[in-house]
């Protein structure tokens, strides 16, 4: 059989992957990309366009962390489903969540928590409000021992608003949003969680 074949002919063999598995090979290569863009992108997204120099501390809140999550899960979803099976039907239910998760996962990325010498800008979704510190009556710091605080907010009209601790809150940030109350004459509670 091997003196047949003549100069240039070869055996051909067949390399190609079927649709069924160019999918799943698909989900999987974006599984392991999403598991870098969750623990990357909402931060670095934060910390580059809402960057400000007036900003003691930029917080990402942790919703854009899960909103995110369920993004890519159901953009991850929609390639297995197509890797099991390709119908008309499948075809617009994938592509339907898959339009879903990228509006949410557009919306995960533009919340933030910034606190200023002169301000708290909290940006939840399409919703921006502003408290300037004249506003802010009280500031009520909870802690337990080992674990991160929560800092509530309480405006003059009594409206609350809380920011819980991260571990970008270092002693300076701490210091700064002491000193800032006590600059305003706010009130300032530190109390240990029991």
């Amino acid at each position: 059989m091997l003196h047949h074949l003549q100069k240039g002919e070869g055996v051909k063999l067949n390399n190609t992957i079927s649709t069924q598995g160019k999918f799943f090979v698909s989900a999987i290569v974006f599984f392991l990309l999403s598991i870098v863009l969750v623990l990357f992108l909402p931060i670095t997204i934060t910390e580059t366009f809402y960057f400000n120099r007036d900003n003691i501390i930029l917080l990402t809140p942790v919703k854009n962390l899960y909103l995110f999550t369920i993004s890519l899960t159901i953009i991850f979803l929609s390639l297995v489903l197509l890797g099991f099976k390709r119908t008309h039907l499948t075809y617009c239910i994938a592509s339907l969540l898959i339009i879903f998760s990228i509006v949410g996962g557009y919306f995960s990325l533009i919340s933030y928590t910034a606190i200023q010498e002169k301000q708290i800008i909290v940006k939840n979704f399409q919703n921006k409000t502003i408290y300037p510190w004249s506003e802010i009556q009280e500031v009520l710091y909870e802690y337990d021992n080992g674990a991160l605080g929560k800092y509530t907010f309480t405006t003059q009209n009594e409206y609350k608003f809380s920011i819980e601790e991260t571990m970008r809150f270092g002693l300076d940030e701490k210091s700064a949003i002491y000193r800032i109350a006590y600059d305003n004459d706010i009130r300032f509670i530190e109390r240990k969680i029991e």
